[in-house]
C-alpha cells in the first residue's frame, strides 16, 4: 500500500445515476467499506481504471476521528459512505494499492455496500463479501 496521490479524473458524486456510472471492479466502488486484517476498516475513495494495473484508493478509518463512525452507521449506500470520507481524498489518510491485491488476498474483506451492478443475478460478487442492506 502506498500513500501516493492518484486520481481517475472523475469527480465525486452522490446521486444514484452518477454512482451507477462510477468505476467498479467485482462490486468494489467509491463508498464500499472494506476490512483489512480482520479489524481495520476503510472506505473506498476511488477506482483508478486508467492505471495499469487498476488501483484502488481508500481511507483507513482508524487513522481518522471516531466522530465519523456514527455518520457511517447512519449511511446505508455507497454515495453516503463516500460523502463521509470525501474530505480525506488526497490526504495522508488516503492509501492506494493494486485492486487485485484487495480482491484476491484473504487479509482483505469486502463489507459492502457494493456497486448496484453486482446485485444483478449474473454479476454476483463471489469473494469474501457481505453486502450491507
Amino acid at each position: 500500500m502506498s500513500r501516493e496521490s492518484e486520481s481517475s479524473g472523475s469527480s465525486p458524486t452522490g446521486t444514484d445515476d452518477q454512482i451507477n456510472n462510477n468505476p467498479h471492479v467485482d462490486g468494489l466502488t467509491r463508498g464500499t467499506i472494506i476490512e483489512y486484517d480482520g479489524w481495520q476498516w476503510g472506505v473506498v475513495t476511488e477506482i483508478a481504471e486508467e492505471k495499469d494495473p487498476t488501483k484502488i484508493g481508500f481511507v483507513l478509518l482508524d487513522e481518522i476521528s471516531d466522530d465519523l463512525v456514527p455518520l457511517l452507521e447512519e449511511a446505508s449506500r455507497c454515495p453516503e459512505h463516500y460523502k463521509v470520507v470525501e474530505a480525506f481524498r488526497g490526504s495522508e489518510h488516503e492509501y492506494w494499492t493494486d485492486i487485485q491485491y484487495v480482491l484476491e488476498n484473504d487479509i482483505w474483506g469486502i463489507l459492502g455496500p457494493t456497486h448496484p451492478s453486482s446485485h444483478e443475478p449474473n454479476n454476483r460478487v463471489e469473494h469474501n463479501s457481505t453486502p450491507l442492506e
